[in-house]
């Protein structure tokens, strides 16, 4: 058996070392344990290699801005905003934290770039079918306003103005309360009907009071206290105290003077503006004689005062009986008298009681 060392001092176990005799493998019964077998030489144990010393650390540069982070989802269970948590200190990855966007406030449209941004809603063309209907302006007031005002102003001289202004100014009043609630939309017209509608009522007024009381201003007139001819010479007195007197001044061929004097009684004036005196033949009372009135009444009688005026007719060739009436005023009625004496008051007037008379001139 071989003594040599094996490189690295341990003892070779080869065949060839066996002593002589010894049994091998081949020679031990089948079942019995076998003693010649080695155990197996341990791995060489290897020294760790020494560890670098420590260098820089790269630091990663900034490249182009990318898109913003994709938000979570709706209802995620895990999401979580960026920026939430910041990167460990001393990363080399670490980006800048991202602040959380706030939603829009409402009515204020989000701004661009927002990634938060609530989606526009849907355009309707026609405004929002959901919307509540707003109600129809009432308009028909105010226009009916305008047109029954404009109708009136134009027939109130045939009166018609005066129930259709009153019409168009409570249509316009209407009109301009509804127009101040909102209610309807055209106040021009109804402020129209308002003007119109007193215009067309104070023509309409005017136009019947001037028919009532008629250009000689008959209506409601004082009356004299006789209805018969008087000889010329006497007085007649009349309801308010008025005395008129017609005496016959002188009668000279083809003219006849007469003398009028009127005696006021009362304290207040009267208008003798509107004074008249005429006279024709008793028997054709339509044939008014030619009149000069250059010296008659003055236009003012003050209270308790007489004025006189003188009236000179034209006769004809054979005048017969001249009667002559005299009214004061615009608001009194005839007395009558008459050339002849004899009548001392036995008959009418030629001209039938309450019939009015009025000289060519005014025909």
């Amino acid at each position: 058996m071989s003594t040599e060392q094996p490189e690295g001092g341990r003892p070779s176990l080869s065949k060839d070392d066996r002593p002589a005799g010894a049994p091998g493998p081949a020679d031990a019964a089948p079942g019995t344990p076998r003693t010649d077998v080695q155990p197996p030489a341990a791995a060489p144990v290897v020294p760790p290699a020494p560890i670098p010393a420590p260098g820089p650390v790269p630091v990663a540069q900034p490249g182009p801005a990318g898109p913003p982070p994709i938000p979570p989802g709706p209802g995620a269970p895990y999401g979580q905003p960026p920026g939430a948590y910041p990167p460990a200190p001393g990363s080399p990855y670490a980006q800048p934290p991202v602040a959380a966007p706030y939603p829009a406030p409402y009515g204020v449209p989000p701004q661009p770039g927002a990634p938060y941004a609530a989606p526009p809603g849907p355009y309707y063309p026609y405004g929002d079918p959901w919307a509540p209907a707003l109600p129809a302006p009432q308009n028909g007031l105010s226009t009916a306003a305008m047109i029954v005002g404009i109708v009136g102003v134009v027939l109130s001289l045939a009166l018609i103005g005066l129930p259709l202004g009153i019409l168009a100014l409570i249509f316009g009043i209407v009109g301009l309360r509804r127009a101040r609630r909102g209610r309807s939309t055209n106040r021009g017209q109804a402020l129209t009907g308002v003007i119109l509608g007193p215009l067309a009522i104070l023509a309409s007024a005017g136009m019947l009071a001037a028919l009532i009381w008629g250009a000689d201003g008959r209506l409601g007139q004082i009356n004299p206290d006789t209805t018969t001819t008087q000889p010329l010479g006497e007085s007649v007195v009349y309801d308010d105290g008025l005395t008129v007197t017609a005496v016959e001044e002188s009668l000279d061929g083809d003219t006849l003077t007469v003398r009028v004097s009127v005696e006021n009684d009362t304290s207040y004036a009267v208008d003798l503006s509107k004074a008249e005196v005429y006279a024709y033949p008793a028997a054709d009372p339509d044939a008014m004689l030619g009149l000069d009135d250059s010296r008659g009444l003055p236009p003012i009688l003050t209270g308790d005062s007489t004025v006189t005026g003188e009236y000179v007719f034209d006769l004809p060739a054979e005048p017969g009986e001249v009667e002559i009436e005299v009214a004061p005023g615009a608001q009194y009625g005839y007395a009558h008298w008459s050339t002849d004496e004899a009548v001392g008051g036995a008959r009418q007037s030629a001209w039938a009681p309450g019939r009015q008379v009025c000289a060519p001139a005014c025909a």
